[in-house]
C-alpha cells in the first residue's frame, strides 16, 4: 500500500528535557494484490515516552472497492 502524508514534528523542552510529538494524516493512494483498489485513510499523534518507546495513536478506516 502507499499513501500521501502530511503532518509535523514539534520538539519542546521542559526542564532541560525534550518532549517530541508527531501528528500525521494519510490518505491511501495506491495498493498491490488484494490492496490494489483500497480507499481510505488514518490519522495518528505520537509522543516519545523514552530514548526507547514511542506511544502512538491511530485512528481509520479503509475499504477495497471491487
Amino acid at each position: 500500500m502507499f499513501a500521501k502524508y502530511k503532518g509535523k514534528v514539534t520538539t519542546t523542552v521542559s526542564e532541560g528535557n525534550p518532549i517530541t510529538t508527531f501528528e500525521v494524516e494519510a490518505k491511501y493512494i495506491k495498493g498491490a494484490g488484494k490492496y490494489a483498489n483500497i480507499q481510505g485513510g488514518y490519522k495518528a499523534k505520537a509522543k516519545v515516552i523514552s530514548e526507547t518507546e514511542l506511544a502512538i495513536k491511530w485512528e481509520g478506516a479503509y475499504v477495497i472497492k471491487e
